[in-house]
Protein backbone atom coordinates (compact mmCIF):
# COMPACT_ATOMS: atom_id res chain seq x y z
CA UNK A 1 0.00 0.00 0.00
CA UNK A 2 1.21 3.23 -1.04
CA UNK A 3 1.82 6.20 1.45
CA UNK A 4 1.77 9.79 1.24
CA UNK A 5 3.08 12.82 2.65
CA UNK A 6 -0.63 14.13 1.94
CA UNK A 7 -3.65 14.96 -0.11
CA UNK A 8 -3.11 17.77 -3.11
CA UNK A 9 -6.44 19.94 -3.72
CA UNK A 10 -6.67 20.76 -7.37
CA UNK A 11 -9.06 23.43 -8.24
CA UNK A 12 -11.49 23.21 -11.67
CA UNK A 13 -8.58 23.12 -14.34
CA UNK A 14 -11.07 23.86 -17.22
CA UNK A 15 -8.99 22.60 -20.03
CA UNK A 16 -10.58 24.30 -23.17
CA UNK A 17 -9.22 25.02 -26.62
CA UNK A 18 -11.06 28.19 -26.40
CA UNK A 19 -9.52 31.37 -25.26
CA UNK A 20 -11.59 33.06 -22.92
CA UNK A 21 -12.44 36.58 -23.63
CA UNK A 22 -9.50 39.14 -22.15
CA UNK A 23 -6.92 36.00 -22.70
CA UNK A 24 -4.17 36.96 -25.13
CA UNK A 25 -2.77 33.54 -25.36
CA UNK A 26 -2.81 32.16 -29.01
CA UNK A 27 -2.98 28.83 -27.37
CA UNK A 28 -4.99 28.60 -24.85
CA UNK A 29 -5.44 25.08 -24.80
CA UNK A 30 -1.27 24.58 -23.85
CA UNK A 31 -1.95 27.01 -21.06
CA UNK A 32 -4.81 25.18 -19.79
CA UNK A 33 -2.99 22.13 -19.98
CA UNK A 34 0.42 23.43 -18.27
CA UNK A 35 -1.62 24.46 -15.31
CA UNK A 36 -2.66 20.67 -14.34
CA UNK A 37 0.97 19.62 -15.52
CA UNK A 38 2.36 21.97 -12.74
CA UNK A 39 -0.01 20.55 -10.44
CA UNK A 40 0.78 17.32 -10.81
CA UNK A 41 4.49 17.58 -10.89
CA UNK A 42 3.97 19.43 -7.43
CA UNK A 43 1.85 16.16 -6.04
CA UNK A 44 4.81 13.74 -7.37
CA UNK A 45 7.36 16.30 -6.33
CA UNK A 46 6.32 16.40 -2.59
CA UNK A 47 4.62 12.68 -2.63
CA UNK A 48 1.32 14.00 -2.31
CA UNK A 49 -1.89 12.29 -3.41
CA UNK A 50 -3.52 14.43 -5.86
CA UNK A 51 -7.45 14.99 -6.22
CA UNK A 52 -9.07 16.95 -8.69
CA UNK A 53 -12.08 18.91 -7.39
CA UNK A 54 -13.97 18.80 -10.57
CA UNK A 55 -14.55 20.45 -14.07
CA UNK A 56 -11.09 19.05 -15.36
CA UNK A 57 -12.85 20.40 -18.48
CA UNK A 58 -14.54 23.40 -19.71
CA UNK A 59 -17.11 21.67 -22.14
CA UNK A 60 -17.96 18.42 -21.41
CA UNK A 61 -17.80 17.65 -25.51
CA UNK A 62 -14.68 19.08 -26.49
CA UNK A 63 -12.20 16.76 -28.44
CA UNK A 64 -9.51 18.68 -28.65
CA UNK A 65 -8.53 18.19 -25.50
CA UNK A 66 -8.46 14.64 -25.41
CA UNK A 67 -5.38 13.87 -26.61
CA UNK A 68 -3.36 16.88 -24.86
CA UNK A 69 -4.88 15.49 -21.64
CA UNK A 70 -3.76 11.92 -22.57
CA UNK A 71 0.15 13.33 -22.65
CA UNK A 72 -0.71 15.30 -19.19
CA UNK A 73 -1.93 12.19 -17.18
CA UNK A 74 0.38 9.95 -19.57
CA UNK A 75 2.52 9.54 -15.64
CA UNK A 76 -0.57 10.33 -13.77
CA UNK A 77 -3.31 7.72 -15.20
CA UNK A 78 -6.17 7.32 -12.66
CA UNK A 79 -6.18 10.75 -11.75
CA UNK A 80 -9.08 10.67 -8.80
CA UNK A 81 -11.75 13.49 -9.52
CA UNK A 82 -15.22 14.64 -8.18
CA UNK A 83 -17.91 15.24 -11.67
CA UNK A 84 -18.37 18.76 -11.88
CA UNK A 85 -21.09 20.67 -13.99
CA UNK A 86 -18.49 21.39 -16.41
CA UNK A 87 -17.79 17.41 -17.11
CA UNK A 88 -21.73 16.95 -18.13
CA UNK A 89 -24.58 17.84 -19.77
CA UNK A 90 -26.16 19.52 -16.76
CA UNK A 91 -29.29 20.73 -18.66
CA UNK A 92 -29.82 17.56 -20.65
CA UNK A 93 -29.21 15.61 -17.40
CA UNK A 94 -30.80 17.33 -14.74
CA UNK A 95 -34.53 17.93 -13.70
CA UNK A 96 -34.08 21.49 -11.67
CA UNK A 97 -36.39 21.76 -8.65
CA UNK A 98 -38.43 24.64 -9.26
CA UNK A 99 -39.20 24.36 -12.91
CA UNK A 100 -42.73 24.40 -14.18
CA UNK A 101 -43.85 21.15 -14.66
CA UNK A 102 -44.22 21.38 -18.26
CA UNK A 103 -40.79 21.58 -18.77
CA UNK A 104 -39.94 18.57 -16.30
CA UNK A 105 -39.22 15.39 -18.22
CA UNK A 106 -39.31 11.72 -16.14
CA UNK A 107 -36.17 10.58 -17.69
CA UNK A 108 -34.18 13.51 -15.67
CA UNK A 109 -32.57 13.11 -12.60
CA UNK A 110 -34.12 15.33 -9.54
CA UNK A 111 -30.66 17.52 -8.61
CA UNK A 112 -29.94 17.42 -4.99
CA UNK A 113 -31.17 13.83 -3.96
CA UNK A 114 -29.15 12.13 -1.72
CA UNK A 115 -28.45 9.08 -3.90
CA UNK A 116 -28.17 9.24 -7.17
CA UNK A 117 -25.62 8.56 -10.08
CA UNK A 118 -24.77 11.33 -12.34
CA UNK A 119 -24.42 9.27 -16.07
CA UNK A 120 -21.31 9.59 -18.18
CA UNK A 121 -21.63 9.51 -21.60
CA UNK A 122 -18.68 7.80 -22.87
CA UNK A 123 -18.76 10.04 -25.83
CA UNK A 124 -18.15 12.89 -23.66
CA UNK A 125 -14.18 13.87 -23.12
CA UNK A 126 -14.11 12.81 -19.51
CA UNK A 127 -15.91 9.89 -20.99
CA UNK A 128 -13.27 9.09 -23.58
CA UNK A 129 -10.42 9.78 -20.63
CA UNK A 130 -12.01 7.38 -18.19
CA UNK A 131 -12.32 4.64 -20.37
CA UNK A 132 -9.49 4.81 -21.18
CA UNK A 133 -7.99 4.31 -17.89
CA UNK A 134 -6.77 8.47 -17.61
CA UNK A 135 -9.03 9.32 -15.13
CA UNK A 136 -11.07 7.69 -11.97
CA UNK A 137 -14.34 10.05 -11.93
CA UNK A 138 -16.21 9.68 -8.68
CA UNK A 139 -20.39 10.34 -10.53
CA UNK A 140 -21.70 9.39 -7.00
CA UNK A 141 -21.79 9.63 -3.17
CA UNK A 142 -18.71 7.58 -2.30
CA UNK A 143 -15.59 6.94 0.37
CA UNK A 144 -12.25 6.92 -0.89
CA UNK A 145 -9.14 6.10 1.35
CA UNK A 146 -5.68 7.78 1.52
CA UNK A 147 -3.02 6.59 3.88
CA UNK A 148 -0.46 8.92 5.02
CA UNK A 149 2.87 8.04 6.45
CA UNK A 150 2.37 9.54 9.70
CA UNK A 151 0.08 7.01 10.29
CA UNK A 152 -3.21 9.12 9.42
CA UNK A 153 -5.72 8.12 7.30
CA UNK A 154 -7.42 10.61 5.30
CA UNK A 155 -11.12 9.53 4.66
CA UNK A 156 -12.68 11.25 1.16
CA UNK A 157 -16.60 11.44 1.19
CA UNK A 158 -16.83 12.75 -2.55
CA UNK A 159 -20.12 14.32 -2.97
CA UNK A 160 -20.18 15.17 -6.76
CA UNK A 161 -22.33 18.06 -8.75
CA UNK A 162 -25.87 17.72 -7.93
CA UNK A 163 -26.11 15.19 -5.21
CA UNK A 164 -27.05 16.25 -1.56
CA UNK A 165 -24.26 16.99 0.91
CA UNK A 166 -24.77 14.72 3.93
CA UNK A 167 -25.78 16.63 7.17
CA UNK A 168 -23.77 13.56 8.83
CA UNK A 169 -20.25 12.32 8.19
CA UNK A 170 -20.97 8.30 8.30
CA UNK A 171 -18.55 6.44 10.95
CA UNK A 172 -15.31 5.02 10.17
CA UNK A 173 -16.44 0.82 10.14
CA UNK A 174 -12.46 -0.43 9.47
CA UNK A 175 -9.52 -1.30 11.73
CA UNK A 176 -7.34 1.68 11.19
CA UNK A 177 -5.63 2.60 14.54
CA UNK A 178 -3.94 5.57 14.02
CA UNK A 179 -5.33 9.11 13.27
CA UNK A 180 -8.23 9.27 11.23
CA UNK A 181 -9.25 12.50 9.23
CA UNK A 182 -12.97 13.03 7.50
CA UNK A 183 -13.02 15.39 5.07
CA UNK A 184 -15.71 15.47 2.45
CA UNK A 185 -14.80 16.73 -1.14
CA UNK A 186 -17.70 18.87 -2.89
CA UNK A 187 -18.71 21.05 -6.20
CA UNK A 188 -21.99 22.96 -4.96
CA UNK A 189 -22.66 26.64 -4.81
CA UNK A 190 -21.72 27.22 -1.10
CA UNK A 191 -22.00 31.00 -0.12
CA UNK A 192 -18.51 31.86 2.07
CA UNK A 193 -20.08 35.30 2.72
CA UNK A 194 -16.99 36.47 0.35
CA UNK A 195 -15.64 36.42 -2.16
CA UNK A 196 -17.69 35.61 -5.60
CA UNK A 197 -21.17 34.56 -4.41
CA UNK A 198 -23.18 32.84 -6.57
CA UNK A 199 -27.12 33.21 -6.86
CA UNK A 200 -29.30 31.17 -4.39
CA UNK A 201 -26.26 29.35 -3.48
CA UNK A 202 -26.43 27.19 -0.04
CA UNK A 203 -24.82 28.68 3.22
CA UNK A 204 -22.58 26.61 5.02
CA UNK A 205 -23.40 24.47 7.83
CA UNK A 206 -22.11 22.39 10.52
CA UNK A 207 -21.38 18.15 8.99
CA UNK A 208 -21.73 16.13 12.48
CA UNK A 209 -18.27 14.04 12.49
CA UNK A 210 -16.72 15.95 9.48
CA UNK A 211 -13.48 17.84 10.09
CA UNK A 212 -13.32 19.60 7.25
CA UNK A 213 -15.07 20.36 3.69
CA UNK A 214 -13.12 21.05 0.29
CA UNK A 215 -15.19 22.44 -2.32
CA UNK A 216 -14.44 23.11 -5.84
CA UNK A 217 -16.64 24.46 -8.38
CA UNK A 218 -16.22 28.83 -7.14
CA UNK A 219 -13.55 29.98 -8.77
CA UNK A 220 -12.19 32.12 -6.36
CA UNK A 221 -10.14 31.15 -3.35
CA UNK A 222 -12.31 31.50 -0.11
CA UNK A 223 -10.53 31.63 3.63
CA UNK A 224 -10.94 28.88 5.57
CA UNK A 225 -14.09 29.13 8.04
CA UNK A 226 -15.46 27.06 10.84
CA UNK A 227 -19.00 26.41 11.10
CA UNK A 228 -20.19 24.57 14.28
CA UNK A 229 -16.35 22.12 14.42
CA UNK A 230 -16.62 21.95 10.52
CA UNK A 231 -13.66 23.48 8.87
CA UNK A 232 -15.05 24.73 5.07
CA UNK A 233 -12.26 25.76 2.60
CA UNK A 234 -12.94 26.32 -1.29
CA UNK A 235 -9.17 26.77 -3.19
CA UNK A 236 -10.66 28.50 -6.58
CA UNK A 237 -9.46 27.44 -9.83
CA UNK A 238 -6.22 26.98 -11.26
CA UNK A 239 -7.01 28.99 -13.87
CA UNK A 240 -8.31 32.31 -14.67
CA UNK A 241 -11.18 32.14 -17.03
CA UNK A 242 -12.92 35.53 -16.39
CA UNK A 243 -12.51 39.19 -15.72
CA UNK A 244 -13.86 38.83 -12.41
CA UNK A 245 -10.82 36.03 -12.08
CA UNK A 246 -8.08 38.70 -13.13
CA UNK A 247 -6.66 39.32 -8.94
CA UNK A 248 -6.40 36.01 -8.26
CA UNK A 249 -3.01 33.92 -7.56
CA UNK A 250 -3.79 30.38 -9.18
CA UNK A 251 -2.68 27.69 -6.18
CA UNK A 252 -2.76 24.46 -5.38
CA UNK A 253 -3.42 23.67 -1.54
CA UNK A 254 -2.66 20.18 0.67
CA UNK A 255 -3.08 18.70 4.20
CA UNK A 256 -0.93 16.01 5.79
CA UNK A 257 -2.11 15.74 9.20
CA UNK A 258 -5.15 15.96 11.72
CA UNK A 259 -4.28 19.60 12.73
CA UNK A 260 -6.19 20.85 9.39
CA UNK A 261 -3.15 23.00 8.30
CA UNK A 262 -3.66 23.88 4.89
CA UNK A 263 -0.47 24.26 2.80
CA UNK A 264 -0.29 26.47 -0.40
CA UNK A 265 1.87 25.72 -3.49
Amino acid sequence: MKKYSGVLFIGDPHITNASPKRRVEEDFLSVSTDKLKQSLSIAKEKNLFPVCLGDIVNKAYEYEVVVPLMEVLEDDKGLLMLLGNHDVNVQKIFNFKGRNKEQEESDKINFGDKSITIPIDNKSTVGILQKSGYLDIVNYLQERHVYLDNNTLVRLLMVPYGVHIPDVYPEYEGDFDGNIINVMVTHHDLNFGVGIQYPNSMKIFPIENCDMVVNGHIHDCKPVQEVGGTRWFNPGNILRTAKSNMDISPAVYSISDDSLEISQH
